[in-house]
């Protein structure tokens, strides 16, 4: 079966004083819409932009890891921290841990 696919990116965030809106580019379709009654517009604002950062960048960060991850191995350098802690982001930006 196969495995249903996140909307394109690149995303950005639109909104207003109640509400922060984070929309792809390509479609103009609202992915997520961030709230923060509690504290208040600037809040729900921040996460909005935070989320698109993150979103937008994750194939490059992930890729950069990996390339980092592939320069280790050929050195045989795989039981350095860093080797261990790559690793362990890898898996946990592919959802494996």
């Amino acid at each position: 079966m196969a495995q249903t696919q996140h909307t394109h990116k690149d995303w950005y965030v639109s909104g207003n004083e109640f509400q922060s809106m984070i929309v792809s580019e390509q479609t103009g379709d609202t992915i997520a819409v961030c709230y923060s009654p509690q504290k208040g517009a600037e809040t729900a604002q921040a996460n909005a932009e935070f989320i698109v950062r993150a979103c937008n960048s994750y194939d490059d960060m992930l890729n950069a890891c990996e390339a980092a991850v592939r320069f280790i191995l050929a050195q045989g350098k795989t039981d350095t921290s860093t080797y261990i802690f790559l690793s362990e982001v890898i898996q946990k930006a592919r959802g494996e841990i």
